[in-house]
């Protein structure tokens, strides 16, 4: 049979949660934010959405236009 990975929870200290909310703050890429804090995506991504923070994929650039889907015309 094969091996399992091991799935170990690490809690997040107080100082990731404040290098969290900084790198949010600044826009930064969901990837490199993983990256810089030596996590998964998905735990980015969680905890963000569990603290109630803005993911930057899900930031606009000023002025952009937000597309409401495909118009229907007759």
């Amino acid at each position: 049979m094969a091996k399992r990975p091991s799935y170990d929870y690490r809690a997040w200290t107080p100082g990731e949660l404040k290098q969290l909310r900084a790198l949010a703050k600044a826009r930064t890429p969901t990837k490199v934010i993983a990256r810089k804090l030596k996590r998964t995506l998905f735990a980015v991504y969680s905890k963000m959405k569990r603290e109630g923070m803005v993911l930057a994929a899900a930031l606009k650039a000023p002025g952009a236009q937000v597309n409401a889907g495909p118009s229907i015309s007759e």
